[in-house]
């Protein structure tokens, strides 16, 4: 008979084994409790609070009110292992985003593209042009913190935390918790003022649900991809860690050259990543199109889940990471960059949409301003709102533009490491930035600014029955689309 007898059994031992399972547990679990109230509480659906920032901001309550109250959750809720989920979902999201095959029927038309990644990329630049100069004029002993507003509204947890990290050699105490911090107010920035806009154009009458019925289409799709085995599944992991080893390894390579290199290897990790899952993509989808490969088992609705799976919980491991006393430090100039941040990329990405995107200038408003204040998440959950079969090149070019995204904010990027080392590299750095801003912003409205070469009735708007189509054929048509029209003339 075997012997049952667990007095000798020292449970401590098992502490590392389980550390880690225990806060994922608590991370995944508080997801259902914020699922739950996110569909059961009517004034947190109506604001569209995605469910990860409900989670995340649960945690960060729980966690403070038990330390105010002198209980040590250290425990449970390790500061250190936040960071490191948030820091490795960042990179295997966009890994994940890299490997989708491109839909056939999404015709990319590449001078929109460059434009919607001018509009995109010219608000990285204004963010840090403004965040910068906010901290260098009014802020001396942390002039540099301001560039990492970009950092938390642009791109979110994950970039926040991994530079803040690095700033507090530089004197910013707790600086992954002053980026996290930046990251969730811009969360919520993304999902009240995008709700408040979009009340207050369908009270105006200028805003309109597109809705063609696809909703069957879909959903059969989805159905059918959820039924594979879960062989699939692992493949398309494997496909994505793939990707991922391959962006360690060049992050290792980076790091060997040091100086600049190394920094820029380690802190741009999501990039890399994104990098190796492009190349992979394009591997398999010229062995698939030369028939060497009859299928290489690749779901565009598994990545996506993937990617959706490592984004939310990227989002809560991020704001659990947040520490109050960090918060109760830097409250005001916090208040201030993010005040700044939500102005500036209100109006740079109204004005954009307004006169560059005509007939979808809506949805573009709502994806591209989610998107830089939070994550492609909460831009494709403003944009369903409104355009929820995604028949507007909105949801495609958010996504297809990140080969233009990556040169025009590289500049930035390669700056992160320059701006902290003095306050003349850090001036000299915000007037590049507003160069930058200056020639995006110029690019994207010239057609507006030099109407001798560039005609109005040349412009292009879209339709939903002909798609793009130029205001003069609009005008010359004998039945023109009406709400097409007054979409793209509304502005």
């Amino acid at each position: 008979m075997l012997s049952t007898n667990t007095a000798a059994v020292n449970w401590a031992d098992f502490d590392a084994v389980w550390t880690l399972m225990v806060q994922l547990g608590i991370l995944l679990i508080t997801l259902l409790v914020a699922n739950v109230l996110r569909r059961r509480v009517p004034f947190i659906r109506r604001l569209l609070f995605p469910t990860a920032l409900i989670a995340g901001v649960l945690v960060f309550v729980v966690k403070t009110v038990l330390h105010l109250c002198g209980v040590n959750v250290g425990a449970v809720i390790d500061n250190a292992t936040m960071q490191i989920i948030t820091y490795h979902m960042l990179g295997i999201g966009f890994a994940a985003m890299a490997l989708k095959r491109g839909r056939a029927k999404e015709k990319v038309r590449f001078g929109k593209l460059f434009e919607y990644s001018l509009l995109h990329s010219s608000v990285y630049m204004l963010q840090a042009f403004a965040g910068l100069l906010v901290t260098l004029v009014c802020f001396g002993g942390i002039f540099y913190a301001g560039i990492l507003l970009p950092c938390g509204f642009a791109q979110g947890t994950g970039n926040a935390m991994a530079w803040g990290s690095n700033y507090t050699a530089y004197g910013l105490e707790d600086g992954a918790g002053f980026g996290l911090t930046i990251a969730t107010v811009g969360f919520i920035v993304g999902s009240v003022f995008g709700v408040i806009y979009m009340n207050y154009m369908r009270r105006k009458g200028k805003l309109r649900v597109r809705d063609h019925g696809n909703r069957a289409q879909v959903q059969s799709e989805a159905e059918s991809a959820e039924s594979v085995s879960v062989d699939k599944l692992s493949i398309n992991l494997g496909l994505v860690f793939l990707a991922y080893a391959i962006a360690y390894a060049i992050m290792v390579g980076l790091n060997a050259l040091g100086g600049l290199f190394a920094s820029l290897a380690w802190g741009l990790s999501f990039l890399w990543a994104l990098f190796a899952g492009m190349v992979i993509r394009l591997i398999l989808d010229r062995l698939e199109k030369k028939k060497v490969l009859q299928n290489s088992a690749r779901s565009n609705y598994l990545l996506d889940r993937i990617s959706g799976f490592c984004f939310d919980l990227m989002v809560v491991a991020g704001i659990a990471a947040i520490e109050w006393e960090t918060v109760a430090a830097y409250w005001f100039p916090l208040t201030v960059l993010c005040v700044v941040g939500t102005v500036i990329t209100f109006l740079q990405c109204h004005l954009g949409a307004k006169f560059s995107f005509r007939g979808y200038e809506n949805e573009t408003f709502l994806v591209q301003f989610g998107t830089l204040t939070g994550t492609v998440n909460n831009g494709m959950i403003l944009l369903r709102e409104i355009d929820p079969d995604y028949t507007t090149p909105a949801a495609n070019y958010i996504v297809t533009a990140n080969i233009f995204n990556f040169i025009l904010i590289a500049p930035l990027f390669l700056l992160f490491s320059v701006v902290p080392t003095s306050k003349t590299a850090a001036w000299l750095c915000c007037g590049l930035f507003f160069v930058l801003w200056a020639v995006y912003t110029l690019l994207l409205f010239r057609r507006s600014l030099f109407r001798a070469r560039h005609p109005k009735g040349k412009d292009e708007v879209w339709t939903d029955d002909r798609g793009f189509v130029t205001q003069e054929q609009l005008l010359s048509d004998s039945a023109p689309a009406g709400g097409d029209i007054a979409d793209g003339q509304d502005g």
